[in-house]
């Protein structure tokens, strides 16, 4: 698919789907028959003089997200234009809030069932200077699925334990705490 698209996106979604259909005939293999599965990325650069890195790791993020959704073929248009910019700025802010330790730790207390504190869990928090409040909900999967799931896991138990560290040389009490991780 060009670079630039001179037809409208609908053209372009109906070529990409015709190419999938295409792609998707039975193969008799060895006595076994198999269905291949195509998974199709395509990126619209939002800028004629797009950098062409970035516009492979968008068709790289889009052809994923096509695969995880099930998804045959996928066409990055308007809207989805603007989601993968603010996403790929978003992961941009995300690699260096990891490198610069920029993200924050909250404590969420567990308790037994007769109520009594017995612990607790480490939670990330990401409060950027741009965006503001970024939801767990957001940026863990984002961390995810580019690769720097680890990277963010090490900056959050580093941060975790320096905490309990001061408060434990505070002469405070530390109970046992949990820390989530991912693994890629």
């Amino acid at each position: 698919v060009p670079a630039h698209w001179p037809e409208g996106d609908e053209q372009v979604a109906a070529q990409l789907a015709f190419l999938a259909q295409s792609l998707t005939h039975a193969i008799d293999l060895a006595g076994a028959r198999f269905v291949p599965r195509v998974v199709i990325g395509a990126s619209h650069p939002a800028e004629p003089d797009a950098d062409p890195e970035r516009t492979m790791l968008d068709v790289n993020r889009i052809t994923t997200e096509a695969a995880r959704d099930g998804q045959v073929t996928m066409v990055q248009t308007g809207a989805m234009v603007e989601r993968q910019r603010q996403r790929g700025q978003l992961l941009h802010r995300l690699e260096h809030a990891i490198q610069d330790r920029r993200l924050s730790v909250v404590g969420q207390p567990k308790f037994d069932m007769e109520l009594r504190p017995v612990g607790g869990e480490v939670l990330a928090r990401w409060v950027d200077d741009e965006v503001g409040f970024v939801s767990p909900g957001e940026f863990i999967p984002l961390a995810e699925d580019n690769g720097l799931i680890r990277s963010l896991g090490w900056s959050i138990t580093e941060t975790a334990c320096e905490l309990l560290a001061r408060a434990k040389a505070a002469g405070h009490e530390v109970p046992p705490v949990a820390i989530n991780v991912s693994t890629p």
